[in-house]
């Protein structure tokens, strides 16, 4: 199901304005603490936190700085839902700072810093990373996110260095830089990519699955696995979803190719899938096609 650009970012932001809720179980904190073990916000305030292993609960108020995590894993979540961590708009802070740890993330909006989310593994449920400086959510390893708006972020919207991303049901709208980068696979189910400054989508070795996604308007390619050396050969496999208007950027041009899909072999492209352009790497300026698109000729 393919949700509009405008409802989405209207619905986001309105979260922002969002408030109080009522309290749960576990010790009361406030901004400048520290603890270990499970917590819940007392209330709106202003300055960090640290968490030495274990978890914070929001409660729905609003935390005017970064929660920094210290032990191998944490987990961050408001009951209700749209507790907020707002930036300054620092380009050098970091929203929520999980080192090379596992950060488990739900019901949260995430805005206003340089970075919105760097782990090592980062987990996330029903979570908004909206309108940070760097990228929205950044990881050593795997990300893994469901039902999230990550979108107006300057620069990915989501980025794993050196692992695979899985997504269902989310949106990633206006990144200034590229959707969706992974090194090692990226599934997509039920996904929205639009309007990145980059590309849509970009993997460099391994299994890239489009599932009912929807990849258009996105500056760069649509959809680009494999890294320039064709080495090892990943897979593109598309199931009933559209890549298509993207590729329209400065950067493409007589210097770059760029298309819809980009490939170091033909994409299997299912029944009720859409391409408009496709491009194969290695085949030189201006290159060929796999005739597999609606405007390959």
């Amino acid at each position: 199901m393919y949700r509009s650009m405008g409802r989405l970012l209207t619905a986001s932001l309105a979260m922002l304005l969002l408030g109080v809720g009522a309290a749960g179980a576990g010790r009361v904190v406030s901004c400048g603490e520290s603890w270990s073990g499970s917590a819940e916000l007392a209330g709106d305030c202003s300055g960090d936190l640290l968490i030495r292993g274990g978890s914070l609960n929001l409660r729905g108020f609003t935390v005017s700085g970064s929660v920094r995590c210290a032990g191998d894993a944490c987990e961050i979540y408001s009951e209700p839902p749209q507790g907020t961590l707002y930036g300054s708009g620092d380009g050098a802070s970091t929203g929520i700072d999980a080192g090379e740890g596992t950060v488990t993330l739900r019901s949260i909006v995430i805005t206003g810093f340089g970075t919105g989310v760097k782990a090592g593994r980062v987990t996330a449920t029903d979570v908004v990373v909206i309108g940070n400086a760097g990228h929205g959510i950044r990881a050593t390893d795997w990300i893994s996110v469901r039902d999230c708006n990550i979108s107006l972020n300057g620069h990915d919207g989501l980025h794993a260095r050196l692992g695979r991303i899985d997504v269902r049901r989310c949106e990633f709208l206006g990144n200034r830089g590229r959707g969706i980068r992974a090194l090692k696979g990226v599934e997509l189910v039920d996904t929205e990519v639009a309007g990145s400054g980059g590309s849509g989508v970009v993997n460099f070795a391994g299994l890239v699955l489009l599932d009912h996604t929807m990849i258009t308007g996105n500056a760069g390619d649509g959809v680009r696995t494999d890294d320039s050396d064709c080495f090892p050969t990943g897979v593109l496999e598309i199931r009933e979803s559209t890549i298509a208007g993207n590729a329209q950027g400065s950067e493409c041009g007589e210097e770059r190719a760029c298309a819809d899909l980009v490939s170091c072999q033909i994409a299997r492209l299912g029944a009720a899938s859409h391409c408009e352009t496709s491009y194969r790497i290695q085949s030189g300026l201006p290159g060929q096609n796999w005739r597999i698109c609606s405007e390959d000729r």
